[in-house]
This record gives structure tokens, C-alpha cells and sequence, in this order.
């Protein structure tokens, strides 16, 4: 439609400039400039409607990308939502199997203890009584006078008995 108001009013200005001119041409004594501005000015006001006709198809034209542009930002925006969304939620997933993960650590962990040895239950009873006194008995169930104390107990499971009364400590390994 566009195109062809433009080709009518090319066609107007192109029949009605020759008849203008030779009507300015014969009448260029007899009629004052300005009337002769008058006379042409329909036609230059054709001219500048065609090309402003133009101009206006290129904003149309323009708008249109801009709202495709606009569509297509819109569509971008969801998207990108949609992957922030879907981000937060496999967030979530990977935290909840990584404490899963070091629950399950945390019990494989604890099967893979080795059980105490009768010894280092020993050692343990007697850290919890380090400086008491020890009844100590010799071979052939007489008691020692004034007992032992227990001093140290290390972690080869090695006890260290300190008698007052007498100079000489002695020490011994358990189990």
C-alpha cells in the first residue's frame, strides 16, 4: 500500500514539475516571484511527504526490531530465571548429599575402629586413677608396705609405679 502511494505521488510530481516550470518559464515577466514560490510549492510539499513517507516506514520498520528485540529480551529474562531457579535447586540437592555423604564418612569412619585390646582398657582404668595408691602383691600373696603410686601411664600402654618409701621406681608393660 505504501509503495504504491508513493509511486502515485511520484507520478503527480513528475506530470505536474514540466507544467509548473513552463507556466514559471511564460509567466516570468508577468508574475512576481513569490507567486511563482506559490505555485511550486505543492509540488516540493508532494516531494517531502514521499520522503518523509520513507522515514516513516524505517521507524515502523525499526519499532518492529525493537519489540522483536524486547520479545527476545523477555524470553532471555525468563530463561535466565529459570536456570537461577534450577541452580538453587541443584545447590540444595548437592548440600543435602554431601551431608549424606559425611553422615555415611562419619559411620564407616566409626566400623573401621579397631576394637580395644584388653590391654589399652587396662591402660584407661589406670589413667583415670593416676597418683593413687596400688596394692601390690609379690609372688606369694604378701602385700608390699606403704604401695605404690601410679605415676604415668603412656600410650604404649606402659605403666610407671613410683614407691615412696623406697629410692627406686619401677616400671612395667601391660598385657
Amino acid at each position: 500500500m505504501r509503495k504504491l502511494l508513493q509511486l502515485a505521488m511520484l507520478i503527480v510530481v513528475a506530470v505536474s514539475l514540466p507544467m509548473i516550470y513552463n507556466l514559471v518559464r511564460q509567466a516570468h515577466w508577468e508574475i512576481e516571484w513569490w507567486k511563482a514560490v506559490l505555485l511550486i510549492l505543492p509540488d516540493i510539499g508532494t516531494v517531502i511527504a514521499i520522503v518523509e513517507l520513507n522515514h516513516s516506514a524505517e521507524a515502523n520498520e525499526l519499532r518492529g526490531e525493537r519489540n522483536r528485540l524486547a520479545e527476545s529480551n523477555n524470553e532471555i529474562c525468563d530463561q535466565r530465571i529459570r536456570l537461577a531457579e534450577e541452580n538453587n535447586r541443584l545447590q540444595q540437592q548437592l548440600q543435602d548429599l554431601q551431608t549424606e555423604r559425611n553422615e555415611h564418612l562419619a559411620q564407616i569412619a566409626k566400623n573401621m575402629q579397631r576394637p580395644q585390646t584388653e590391654a589399652e582398657i587396662v591402660a584407661a582404668k589406670l589413667r583415670q586413677h593416676l597418683g593413687s595408691p596400688v596394692v601390690a602383691l609379690n609372688s606369694d600373696n604378701s602385700r608390699w608396705g606403704g604401695g605404690p603410686l601410679i605415676a604415668e601411664v603412656t600410650d604404649e600402654n606402659i605403666v610407671a609405679e613410683d614407691v615412696p618409701r623406697i629410692v627406686e621406681s619401677r616400671a612395667r608393660r601391660l598385657g
